[in-house]
């Protein structure tokens, strides 16, 4: 997704996080570095860079990818709520 105007740029990060407390299936994550690392570091999905978003498919069809990531999403989800995160960055700004 290309980042086109302001709403996408703020309003993204905080769809993610929802999407994460959901915890109902894994997140899929193209092109999005922020969004890739937080991916990535708890395990909560895919990120596909490649030119062929196609490649994705078997992975994502897969029932023990889809339940190892649901069990990440849900054992991080109390990390990864504002209340928390909210506390980190305070922390940073002072």
């Amino acid at each position: 997704m290309d980042i086109t105007c302001d709403n996408i740029k703020y309003s993204l990060p905080n769809k993610l996080f929802e999407y994460i407390q959901a915890g109902v299936i894994p997140i899929v994550n193209i092109n999005n570095l922020d969004a890739a690392n937080l991916v990535n570091k708890y395990k909560l999905g895919l990120v596909d860079n490649s030119d062929k978003k196609i490649n994705s498919l078997p992975i994502l069809s897969s029932d023990h990818f889809i339940n190892y990531c649901q069990n990440n999403l849900v054992k991080y989800r109390n990390e990864l709520i504002w209340e928390v995160q909210e506390d980190k960055l305070l922390k940073l700004y002072k």
